[in-house]
């Protein structure tokens, strides 16, 4: 049988697969194929095999019965299984008789050999941002400097904007004269304005003019002589025509479109 090129579509790559399973056993995770064989004797050996006979519960240990035990507090047990008492040594810790008062009552009044109180332990003052030094022995005054009320008082950091600055980086509102100002839209070419406009002035215009190569849509802008059109010249040398590719191509809705029967066919046919 010849085969003829067609489209194929979800529904027959679908009816494909199924065809295929027909043929083939579906590979299980972690199988694979065996020349040993599950015969008919072995599974009537392990039907005849009592549910749970091959589980058994260690019962737990009594004062009258053997069983299991678990290990608690106080006790280790060896790798060949055996049991021994564990002690905790108190050689690092202190008796509490042994403990000061203060340790008990936690009062500062038991502490013993506490520094002597301040001579004069609240007189130091401040009037403003500044740092002082207390030792407790006589009173500290600090006076802070008053701060600038003006501008011109402070120093000028780094990255600030100066106004002599400003002026050599930046560009006054003034000093920017030549910008695209929207205008709004025209039905014609025609119907471009002729007096009162300043470069920049920029129009839509709806309708296509031939004559001044405007397409319709296109926007012109005033260059000081005449209207600049902003769209320019779209090269289209390097795109097929409509009329070229209907002579060159097939449209898809024309090619032929594979069916189930095709796809039995390749199963079927030798």
């Amino acid at each position: 049988m010849a085969l003829i090129d067609k489209i194929c579509r979800v529904s027959n790559l679908d009816y494909f697969l199924t065809q295929i399973k027909k043929l083939f056993v579906s590979k299980e995770s972690g199988k694979g194929l065996s020349t040993n064989d599950y015969s008919t004797d072995e599974k009537n050996k392990l039907a005849g095999i009592q549910t749970g006979a091959n589980n058994y519960t260690l019962p737990k240990a009594s004062a009258t019965a053997l069983g299991g035990v678990k290990v608690g507090a106080g006790l280790t047990i060896a790798t060949d299984g055996a049991l021994s008492a564990s002690g905790t040594d108190l050689t690092p810790y202190a008796k509490i008789s042994d403990l000061a008062v203060v340790a008990k009552s936690g009062k500062y009044s038991d502490l013993s050999g506490t520094p002597a109180t301040l001579k004069n332990p609240a007189a130091i003052t401040f009037t403003g941002a500044a740092t002082g030094t207390y030792d407790g022995s006589a009173a500290v005054s600090v006076t802070i400097p008053a701060i600038p009320t003006k501008l011109s008082a402070f120093q000028n950091d780094a990255g600030y904007v100066t106004s002599s600055n400003a002026e050599a980086t930046y560009a006054k509102k003034s000093d920017i004269t030549t910008v695209f100002r929207y205008r709004g839209s025209v039905d014609t070419y025609a119907d471009l304005p002729v007096n009162g406009v300043q470069v920049g002035d920029t129009y839509n215009i709806t309708a296509a003019d031939a004559s001044h190569s405007i397409n319709a849509g296109d926007n012109v802008s005033w260059n000081g002589n005449s209207w600049d059109n902003l769209a320019g010249i779209v090269d289209l040398s390097a795109y097929a025509k409509s009329s070229d590719v209907a002579n060159t191509y097939m449209k898809t809705a024309d090619y032929p479109m594979a069916t189930d029967a095709d796809i039995l066919a390749l199963f079927t046919d030798d």
